[in-house]
């Protein structure tokens, strides 16, 4: 009785969001009850939220000792798993607590991003779909289903379902409120759009292009502070305001990501004019000095990308992977890692980090034109050399983010961009092997 009582208290602080008492009180509750198998379970939830994927994995195995046919414990098991890269053994565990509990909408949900993991696209989309039967209110199944519409190209679909990104967690932090009311498309003859940024450097980066289709009225864009230097010149905006800064009258609002929504946007009509951004000549040139004559083709890298986002465990690398690209003869490796972590750059010797240098994007543009070729996996770096028209190669993982599409070597967004994918998760030296054949076959600019 003492341990089923601590164990509600410990669930009540753990619905409420505090984690720190939860986790306190399970553990009381499993001094009473060692088996008492939701707070076994529940703490394992706690511990892949913390990250520690081997303790998560450790309290669910004990939770299912406990009690063999807990739907939950093999799910979150399954989720688990999938963390660690274990696709195959992941299925198989929400498989089970599938047939265990055929009407949950959250192990369809699982079972969708797992089936996307796997590129078994047909079931993911039933899975997400059967999820929003049970639970037509679901937003992460939602996204998710919006994620797997804009993958196959099916814009039209899926950036009306990216609306429900608003109602994530995230998105209901990150959602702002304005007096002018938000632009449906109505005519903004004699009107003021103002167009603010959401979400990474990126989104920004790729979106701003959609502006140059407004053909009326004035549209001011409010966004980082890092790249306004860069988006001076963006066809389509009048006036930059950086984000926090007072924002001058406006008549309409829009977040840059609902653009497309709005404009019913396809994937034949997306603006290629590029570049659309461009580097400042004395920027280039200051840049050009400092990195001194030339000894080869340069190649630009960026081996990681930001933590915080919520893929980067897939889509970053780990530098060492790169070590094939130092055998390359007549080539210059400049690392474009601006927050190296510890022990990277000496896993890259003879690699020039600038990172560290860049102030701006403004920066980062006029060393772009430096650089013969540019390797990087998802990040604003790539955005940014596409936009810039440079010739780059996108490293992707065996499940890249929606924007890259399905199985595609180029980028309807990027022309100057080839993309190279895993052809197996978790493969990055076949990935890496490939980039090298591509640069030895590259002719470096005349030096």
């Amino acid at each position: 009785m003492i341990a089923q009582h601590l164990y509600m208290m410990a669930f009540e602080h753990h619905r409420a969001g505090r984690l720190k008492e939860a986790e306190a009180v399970y553990r009381a509750a499993l001094r009473h009850d060692p088996r008492l198998s939701g707070a076994l379970c529940n703490l394992g939830i706690l511990s892949h939220r913390a990250g520690d994927e081997e303790t998560a994995l450790d309290y669910l195995r004990r939770a299912l000792d406990s009690d063999p046919h807990s739907a939950l414990a093999l799910s979150n098991m399954g989720v688990v798993l999938k963390s660690l890269g274990r696709l195959e053994e992941s299925l198989s565990a929400q498989s089970q607590a599938e047939k265990m509990n055929p009407d949950s909408p959250a192990i369809h949900h699982n079972l969708g991003t797992i089936y996307r993991a796997l590129s078994r696209l047909e079931e993911a989309e039933s899975s997400f779909k059967r999820a929003l039967a049970l639970k037509p209110d679901f937003v992460d199944a939602e996204f998710g289903l919006a994620n797997l519409k804009l993958a196959q190209g099916d814009f039209e679909s899926g950036f009306e379902l990216y609306e429900c990104r608003w109602n994530l967690e995230e998105g209901r932090k990150a959602r702002r409120s304005f007096n002018a009311p938000r632009w449906n498309g109505e005519s903004l003859d004699g009107k003021t759009l103002l167009i603010h940024a959401e979400q990474g450097f990126g989104d920004t980066i790729q979106f701003i292009r959609l502006a140059t289709l407004l053909r009326e009225g004035k549209v001011i864009f409010e966004g980082q502070k890092a790249l306004l230097p860069l988006l001076r010149g963006v066809g389509g905006i009048d006036e930059l305001v950086a984000a926090g800064e007072p924002l001058p009258h406006f008549d309409y609002h829009l977040p840059l990501l609902s653009l497309p929504n709005v404009m019913k946007l396809k994937v034949e009509e997306i603006p290629a004019e590029i570049p659309y951004v461009r580097s400042e000549p004395g920027l280039v040139a200051a840049w050009g000095r400092r990195l001194g004559p030339r000894r080869g083709r340069r190649v630009g890298l960026v081996w990681r990308g930001s933590p915080g986002h919520v893929n980067d465990s897939e889509r970053s690398m780990d530098p060492s992977l790169l070590s094939p690209l130092l055998d390359l003869e007549e080539t210059e490796l400049i690392g474009l890692q601006k927050d190296p972590k510890p022990g990277d750059l000496e896993q890259l010797p003879g690699v020039r980090n600038l990172g560290p240098e860049l102030a701006d994007f403004g920066d980062t543009a006029a060393v772009l034109a430096h650089m013969d070729i540019t390797l990087s996996v998802c990040t604003s770096v790539l955005h940014l050399a596409g936009a810039l028209g440079r010739k780059s190669i996108g490293l992707l993982p065996y499940v890249a983010d929606w924007r890259w599409l399905l199985s595609r070597e180029d980028s309807p967004w990027y022309p100057s961009i080839q993309l190279i994918r895993q052809r197996r998760p978790g493969d990055w030296p076949e990935v890496v092997d490939r980039a090298v054949e591509t640069i030895r076959e590259h002719q470096p600019q005349q030096f």
